[in-house]
């Protein structure tokens, strides 16, 4: 998947953020949005909206 991006989330200092990345990159997850359009994962079995 060598030249796909995707969006992978960021945590920093209790923040978060949207950062691209390469698709294939072990950090990124699946994501997807919400009825009120943020991006949305599912990271430690929890659900995080970005």
């Amino acid at each position: 998947m060598k030249g796909k991006f995707c969006y992978a989330p960021v945590f920093s200092g209790g923040e978060s953020y949207i950062q691209i990345e390469q698709c294939w990159e072990q950090h990124v997850a699946n994501a997807r949005y919400d009825v009120f359009q943020r991006i949305s994962y599912i990271l430690l079995k929890t659900l995080g909206c970005v």
